[in-house]
This record gives structure tokens, C-alpha cells and sequence, in this order.
């Protein structure tokens, strides 16, 4: 839709609520989409709904997305917390995803569902800087799925390569590149600003409770995503990137 009322804050978990930023919201919203759309040289298919939830809000609707994930792969559930135990990810007593669902409360700014093609994001406090740079990287996920269709469930089932992840890798450097385009474009003191309020979010300390080595993995498509996909564009431009969504690599390594 084309609609600026698709461009909505909620309070009550729903889709058509407002709130007090509205107003600055849909206008950041168009602010960003320009943005996009002059960095990677075309327009957005249509305009994406933007949902801004509060705190309380957010964590239910993340969680009312994994149960329905969850119900819909209870196999894949089993499997993963078999092997996540034996590996010493997660203690004997838990499954995979009961830690899953604590991280994501934990660490969770926004996500983009390419099934519903909404974009949800967390209300931290008013219309901040790490609120916008949420927006900005989802909005990026938006975009790509309009170009070259995000919602690939299939690859969940591939055991033969590693393009589940590559997939995610690709995805979420992409959206990591724009983010990081843009935030080249606040001034010093903004981007000063920006760090004090990732390093404020939410309780530091949660992280404390989870295996190292199952943080690394967890963040580990935005660490190896990002560099991956700035090498694909220096190296051959945004064209370079369409290819690599269509000709996923198959493993890590090329990663």
C-alpha cells in the first residue's frame, strides 16, 4: 500500500493502533525508504507496513511468531535441541527453543516477516537513533524481499549444503550494509550517541546466561554477513548482490 496509514505505531499488539509519534514515525519511515532507494538505484514495489510496539507488546508478538514457527517444525525443535545439549549449547534441562525465545527477548530490536511482509519494531523510547537505525536495517529486508523473495522455508530442509545459513548471512549483510550506509550519514555526535544507546539496551547482564560460543553463533550472520556482501558490491556493485540471492553459496566457508 501506498498509504501512510499502513505506517502505524500500536499499543495493544494490533495493526491499526497510533500513538503519540505517528506523525514522526511515517515521515522517518519515508525519510528512510528515499534513502534505500537512492543507495541501491531503485524504488520499493510498494510501501512496507511499519508496526512500532512497545516493550511489553514487542516480546509477545516475537514470541507469538516463534510458537507458530515452533508448532508448524516440532521435529525440527527436537532435532535442534538434541543436538544444541550434546554440543553444550544449551543445559541438559533446556530445549532449543525455550533459549531462543530468551534471547530474542534479550536482544531483539525489530524483525521483517516475509510471509506477512510486515515490519515490527521495538518501541525503545520515543523516535531514538537506534530505533531509526532498526528501521532503516528492516526496512532494507523489506526491500529485498520485494526484489528476490525472502521467504525460502525450503532451505530449512536442506542438509546437504549450508545455504540455510549463507542464505541468512546474505540477507542479513545486506541489511547491515545499508544500516551501516546510513549511519555513516548522522554526524559524530549522533553516532556517539547511537553506540550509548545499543550499549544501554535492555539488561546487559541477560547475556550473561547463555553459552558464548551460542552468542557467536546467533550473531554470527551479521558478523560474516556484512563484510561478505561489501566485498560482493566492491567488487561488482549491486548487481553483484542479486546474483549471490540467486546462486546462494552453499557453505560457511565461502561465506
Amino acid at each position: 500500500s501506498d498509504s501512510s496509514d499502513d505506517t502505524a505505531t500500536d499499543d495493544t499488539a494490533t495493526d491499526d493502533g497510533t500513538s503519540g509519534w505517528e506523525g514522526p514515525l511515517a515521515d522517518f519511515v519515508s525519510e528512510a525508504i528515499a534513502f534505500i532507494e537512492d543507495l541501491r538505484g531503485a524504488p520499493f514495489d510498494a510501501r512496507p507496513v511499519v508496526v512500532a510496539l512497545p516493550d511489553v507488546d514487542f516480546i509477545a508478538r516475537v514470541e507469538s511468531e516463534l510458537e507458530a514457527e515452533f508448532a508448524e517444525n516440532p521435529d525440527r525443535v527436537e532435532e535442534a535441541t538434541v543436538a544444541q545439549r550434546a554440543i553444550g549449547f544449551i543445559g541438559p534441562d533446556q530445549t532449543s527453543d525455550e533459549v531462543l525465545r530468551q534471547f530474542l527477548a534479550a536482544g531483539v530490536l525489530g524483525f521483517y516477516d516475509p510471509e506477512t511482509k510486515k515490519l515490527v519494531v521495538r518501541q525503545v523510547s520515543e523516535l531514538d537513533l537506534l530505533t531509526k537505525s532498526t528501521i532503516v536495517h528492516e526496512l532494507t529486508h523489506a526491500y529485498d524481499d520485494q526484489l528476490f523473495d525472502l521467504d525460502r522455508p525450503e532451505l530449512d530442509d536442506d542438509t546437504l549444503t549450508e545455504r540455510s545459513w549463507t542464505f541468512g548471512a546474505l540477507a542479513e549483510g545486506s541489511a547491515s550494509h545499508v544500516e551501516t550506509a546510513w549511519v555513516e550519514t548522522l554526524t559524530a555526535t549522533e553516532r556517539s550517541d547511537l553506540r550509548d544507546q545499543e550499549a544501554n539496551f535492555g539488561d546487559p547482564g541477560m547475556f550473561a546466561s547463555f553459552d558464548f560460543a551460542y552468542l557467536l553463533l546467533q550473531v554470527s550472520v551479521y558478523v560474516e554477513g556484512e563484510p561478505y556482501v561489501d566485498a560482493l558490491i566492491a567488487e561488482g556493485g549491486y548487481e553483484a548482490l542479486a546474483v549471490a540471492f540467486t546462486e546462494l553459496a552453499l557453505t560457511s566457508e565461502q561465506i
